[in-house]
């Protein structure tokens, strides 16, 4: 056999190979045809389904803010209603005022801040309400509780002897060292809880005889609020 018919043969050989992996390709694309049709079909599925899911989240998405506005919205709500239920409002007018002033006073526990105008005590005066509140206030100091008192300076002038009779119990008294204003406030505190404000002095006339008014209010919020300011207000006095 020569070279030729060699290479013939061989040739031969390898286009019968090709031509049979070609067959075969074409006999499993034939065979493959419905399954690659399905799988498009599967695929064309899926991807319909992916952009389903895509929307679903993004609707997740957009009910899951309106559910925290809506949440946000719901504790606010609730917070007021908080409040409102934490806070018990007592009107307060005249004679009702050294009752209602004399029982926070003897109940108190922690702290009773007093920001007061006026403020007597008159040694001779038995029936005075005021000397009361004031020995209520000494009362409480000597059991422990913070009495803390802020008045207006005229009150050395006007009433000496309600400075003397609480400081010769080691209550904190100061005074208001604002030359351009003068303390108007009557403002008792109780407990940072209770609130006794009002048109209230604590003299004789304003208790026993004027028309008053003031209002008590027990709030945890407001209680603490009052406390504050009756604090930055002695922080501001001066002591004598």
């Amino acid at each position: 056999m020569g070279v030729w018919e060699v290479y013939r043969y061989m040739l031969l050989c390898v286009l019968i190979l090709l031509l049979g992996l070609v067959s075969g390709y074409l006999l499993c694309y034939i065979q493959l045809q419905p399954e690659i049709g399905r799988l498009s079909s599967l695929l064309e599925a899926m991807s319909e389904e992916l952009v389903s899911i895509e929307e679903a989240r993004l609707e997740l998405i957009d009910r899951l803010s309106k559910l925290e506005e809506t949440l946000d919205l719901v504790s606010g709500e609730y917070l007021k209603l908080r409040e409102s239920v934490d806070t018990t409002v007592k009107l307060i007018p005249d004679r009702s005022y050294f009752e209602e002033a004399y029982r926070l006073i003897a109940d108190a526990r922690n702290s009773v801040y007093l920001v007061m105008y006026l403020a007597e005590y008159n040694p001779t005066g038995r029936d005075n309400p005021a000397n009361l509140l004031v020995d209520m206030l000494i009362a409480a100091h000597l059991r422990g509780v913070d009495v803390r008192i802020l008045f207006d300076e005229g009150i050395a002038v006007s009433y000496p002897e309600t400075i003397a009779r609480l400081k010769s119990y080691g209550v904190r008294v100061r005074l208001d060292g604002d030359k351009n204003a003068t303390i108007h406030t009557k403002l008792l505190v109780v407990d940072r809880f209770y609130i006794l404000a009002g048109s209230h002095d604590w003299i004789e006339d304003s208790l026993n005889r004027n028309y008053e008014y003031s209002i008590m209010l027990a709030s945890h919020r407001y209680g603490s609020e009052a406390a504050y300011y009756a604090e930055d207000m002695w922080s501001k006095g001066y002591d004598i």
